[in-house]
């Protein structure tokens, strides 16, 4: 018997492998984004949750930076971003840090935007909170 499958027109993928902060393997598989693809109509929309770090930052201290953060920053073997401080007030929540460019989460998210590249012709990917390590991968059916 023959079943007629509807096309998705979105798809949505937060999954992570236990209780960690990594993606399944089958998620950097070409094999799966083929089979993914061949479900999604013309138009849909993919997007799906990584992380760029695992939320490992040191803080950019403002008034005396100690030099080796400087250099590691200049070298480009630290990326800034932004970390959330409890207990902040007046200063507010937010401060100033930096993470290792070099993580095991940061090469997860290369290796998924290239599959993506591969499987769908391209990707976007955004930081949807400048405070988190998360980043959302995107991308529209042709």
């Amino acid at each position: 018997q023959q079943t007629h499958t509807v096309p998705f027109d979105a798809c949505a993928i937060d999954i992570w492998d236990g209780h960690s902060d990594m993606l399944p393997s089958f998620l950097l598989e070409a094999s799966f984004h083929s089979k993914l693809r061949s479900v999604l109509a013309p138009g849909a929309r993919l997007v799906q949750n990584a992380l760029a770090h695992n939320g490992q930052a040191v803080e950019v201290l403002s008034a005396a930076r100690p030099t080796h953060q400087v250099a590691r920053w200049q070298r480009g073997d630290m990326v800034r971003c932004l970390a959330w401080q409890r207990g902040a007030a007046p200063q507010g929540p937010l401060r100033h840090a930096m993470y290792s460019r070099d993580n095991v989460a940061s090469k997860q998210l290369e290796s998924l935007a290239s599959v993506f590249r591969e499987a769908y012709g391209g990707v976007a990917i955004h930081t949807p909170c400048a405070w988190a390590p998360s980043r959302v991968l995107e991308v529209d059916m042709p």
